[in-house]
């Protein structure tokens, strides 16, 4: 059975709200956010993916300035060069591999970006 479009919505609004989170928060404390394993590539692909969907599934709840802060967010983390997400010679299924990663200067207005949309984005469950 399948849930409804606003179920889903709600859940995958709680669910942009976490990862805003930790996108927002510096690569240390990502790194133990995430458990470190292949953080670089799940966040940005966590950011993508709850973005679309959110966005998808807003049919007008979410103001004008919030769509668009979130359009680009998504543009942004999109854009991530492969350094940022899986440098050479870096194993990012380590905590040191996905720390190097996530220190790379790309990161920056990632952070920069979801903590915008996190002011703009509450978490319908709490």
């Amino acid at each position: 059975m399948q849930q409804p479009l606003d179920e889903q919505y709600q859940n995958y609004l709680s669910q942009l709200h976490a990862t805003l989170e930790v996108l927002s928060a510096g690569a240390q404390e990502q790194c133990e956010l995430t458990g470190a394993y292949n953080a670089p590539w799940e966040l940005r692909q966590d950011g993508v993916d709850f973005i679309e969907s959110v966005l998808a599934l807003a049919n007008g709840k979410l103001e004008e300035p919030t769509t668009i802060k979130l359009l680009a967010l998504g543009e942004t983390l999109a854009a991530l060069p492969a350094d940022a997400i899986s440098p050479e010679g870096q194993d990012t299924t380590t905590a040191e591999g996905c720390l190097f990663a996530l220190n790379h200067p790309a990161w920056t207005p990632v952070r920069s970006a979801a903590a915008s949309c996190l002011l703009l984005v509450k978490d319908p469950f709490g």
